[in-house]
């Protein structure tokens, strides 16, 4: 029987990789720092979200029985029966808790919150393997299979905010298409890494461990460029300065204009007064021109007794990264806890 000193020095080996991997990702967030309350409760509904996954995993087993054995059996446990269900739920669970949360407001941040929920099930998940395992299985998965899931969760969290900011910026005919490769490409890079390695075959596993190394470096290196370049969504700035910070009580979204009797003056920060002014034509800094022959600036008149509120935001939604999908993991099911085929690499999946 397991001492209580070996399952605390197991725990320890399982636990450490995830949570140094958070620590890692959160540092680059270099925007606005997100609630440590948000966070925590994004790693725990991870781990919460293995619970319905070995369920439905589970059925699906079930379900692909009818499937002859094979290359055709492997391609649609891995792709469908593992990575579609844990990819799926991670998804459903950061989506549910961030897409209207007001603190969504940095590119980066759909990284954030995708990484803390996909690590919250990696951490789960890891921490059944190693217990199962001993130290070998956690040294291997250490340099694998976590790595993997947080790598899984930049692709998402880099579609996923690139959908918030299209739906930030208006192209909403953007949004659903951007959330569907949000779920679909990560999918696809787990379920060809799950599938490489459960062929058993040594070029297989050799096309599997090339296939980690690049996803690793392309990956990795792709979050330190993305961090560096983080901004606001849909670019809420203005000359520089958040958009907040010209007046309170406009949203820092939203164009927000004022209708009176009377031709109206301007009445944001200073910021605007400072503009240069050039008769019949106005500028909101850009060529973008509002009114006729009237000028920005306190006490200026903007033509058709209109003025423009402050906190407006007119530019386009900038989005960040390629479209490049890497890799894969996997977890609890099919193969790897509930039985499967002498070929499996069950601790790695």
């Amino acid at each position: 029987m397991i001492s209580m000193q070996a399952i605390f020095i197991l725990s320890l080996a399982a636990l450490i990789p995830p949570l140094a991997l958070l620590y890692y990702v959160n540092r680059l967030d270099k925007g606005d720092k997100e609630p440590r309350g948000l966070l925590v409760k994004l790693f725990f509904l991870g781990v919460l979200s293995t619970i319905p996954a070995v369920i439905v995993e589970l059925i699906a087993q079930v379900v692909l029985q009818v499937v002859p054995g094979g290359i055709l059996y492997l391609a649609l446990e891995y792709f469908l029966g593992v990575a579609l269900v844990e990819e799926g739920f991670k998804y459903l669970f950061m989506k549910s808790t961030t897409w209207k949360n007001i603190n969504f407001d940095y590119k980066f941040d759909g990284i954030v919150y995708a990484v803390f929920v996909s690590l919250g099930f990696a951490a789960a998940e890891n921490l059944e393997y190693v217990l199962m395992g001993g130290i070998g299985v956690a040294m291997l998965r250490a340099v694998a299979s976590i790595p993997g899931h947080c790598i899984f969760s930049i692709w998402m969290g880099y579609y996923y905010a690139q959908a918030k900011d299209a739906q930030v910026d208006g192209r909403t005919e953007m949004v659903k298409p951007l959330l569907r490769k949000a779920l679909w490409v990560p999918v696809l890079i787990h379920g060809i890494f799950d599938f490489l390695l459960s062929l058993g075959m040594d070029f297989a596993v050799i096309l599997w461990i090339i296939y980690v190394i690049a996803l690793d470096i392309v990956s990795f290196s792709m979050i330190r460029r993305l961090s560096k370049e983080d901004e606001k969504l849909a670019d809420q700035t203005v000359g520089g300065m958040p958009l907040d910070s010209f007046a309170a009580e406009s949203s820092p979204w939203e164009p927000q204009y004022q209708n009176s009797q009377s031709p109206q003056t301007y009445t944001g920060t200073s910021a605007f007064n400072q503009m240069p002014q050039t008769p019949g034509q106005n500028s909101f800094g850009s060529d973008n021109s509002y009114g006729s022959g009237n000028s920005f600036g306190s006490g200026n008149s903007y033509g058709s007794g209109n003025s423009f509120g402050s906190d407006n935001s007119y530019g386009s939604g900038n989005s960040f990264g390629s479209g490049n999908s890497y890799g894969s993991d996997n977890s609890f099911g099919s193969d790897n806890l509930f039985g499967g085929s002498d070929n499996d690499k069950p601790f790695l999946q």
